[in-house]
């Protein structure tokens, strides 16, 4: 796609907001300066397309045909923070309970680094109202949530509370469209680029925890 994208002289985005809110850079900068001991990054909300799967239909999020699943929808949003903050993993693992087509709606997965592991949940039968937290060496920086972040306290293990300065957006793509606006005006080149890279280091991660819990997509049985 990057390769189809160059030739045509056109831009390639995925549209991963809490990536591109302007949150993930205050939280970035934050963590800069925090050794990490680890993270806990959680999206499940019960899908309103279950009763249908239940009822005996295949809606297109829980088709192999159309790349369903919880880690695909949902789990690719905790994926992008794990890898925007703390880079490409060494190794990932994900198990999950599956449909007979073998998509997923709900599971446990974990990102290895060096020093450290990023535990990740993602489900569709499910909803969860867990924060997202991270683990450094002086204390936790908890969010509100994976995406749409608009609460960021770090508490030291001395009990110390620092409140980061983040300003909740009025409208959810708002952020998200100026940074593609941007990029296309030329104004962010080298963004652009790192986007990419963030792009196919999640999406390679993805395709491991797939392949290690045994999800496999229609064109991939073929």
């Amino acid at each position: 796609l990057v390769k189809l994208a160059n030739e045509h002289q056109v831009y390639l985005f995925e549209a991963a907001r809490n990536y591109q809110e302007a949150a993930f850079q205050v939280i970035k900068d934050f963590l800069s300066n925090q050794e990490i001991l680890g993270a806990n990054f959680t999206f499940a909300k019960y899908s309103s397309k279950l009763p249908a799967l239940l009822a005996g239909e295949m809606p297109n999020i829980f088709s192999d045909v159309y790349a369903g699943g919880a880690l695909m929808d949902l789990g690719v949003y905790c994926l992008y923070l794990a890898i925007g903050f703390f880079g490409d993993p060494i190794s990932s693992h994900y198990t999950a309970q599956q449909l007979p087509n073998s998509v997923d709606l709900y599971g446990q997965g974990v990102l290895i680094y060096p020093d450290f592991q990023v535990a990740i949940q993602a489900g569709k039968n499910i909803t969860s109202h867990l924060p997202a937290e991270i683990y450094t060496k002086t204390g936790t920086l908890t969010l509100n949530a994976v995406t749409a972040i608009n609460q960021a306290r770090f508490v030291s293990h001395s009990g110390e509370v620092i409140d980061l300065p983040i300003q909740p957006c009025p409208h959810q793509m708002q952020e998200e469209a100026e940074a593609f606006s941007l990029a296309i005006a030329h104004q962010k080149p080298s963004a652009y680029l790192e986007w990419l890279q963030t792009a196919e280091q999640v999406h390679k991660t993805l395709y491991q925890m797939r392949q290690s819990a045994g999800i496999q997509f229609k064109d991939e049985k073929e």
